[in-house]
């Protein structure tokens, strides 16, 4: 036995199925526009967005970001130079533990 969603067969189309939801939503606006009452407008239903704090504080950093450079070009030459006169000094232990600072921070 077939089963029906919101009135769609397994024998409608995708193409059909939303021909007749446009045309259904056509005909509930013609509707609604016979319904109104004389001098009264019907305003079109439209979907409203209303971001949290959050999310414009993480649009706001998003914007900071994209005005800075990829690379910190001071941090590079300085690098560069401490490595070309061999004062540039790895700690191996220091690094191992951000090693797997970084391994726990994503999984």
């Amino acid at each position: 036995m077939p089963i029906e969603f919101n009135g769609l067969g397994h024998t409608q189309n995708t193409r059909t199925r939303n021909l007749d939801v446009s045309q259904s939503q056509s005909k509930q606006a013609v509707a609604n526009t016979e319904k109104a009452t004389p001098g009264s407008e019907v305003q079109p239903r439209g979907e409203n967005l209303v971001l949290s704090d959050k999310a414009k504080a993480l649009k706001d950093i998003e914007v900071g970001l994209k005005n800075k450079p990829d690379v910190d070009s001071e941090k590079v030459a300085r690098i560069k130079a401490a490595l070309e006169d061999g004062s540039y000094d790895v700690n191996p232990k220091r690094l191992a533990q951000k090693m797997l600072d970084f391994d726990k921070s994503i999984f």
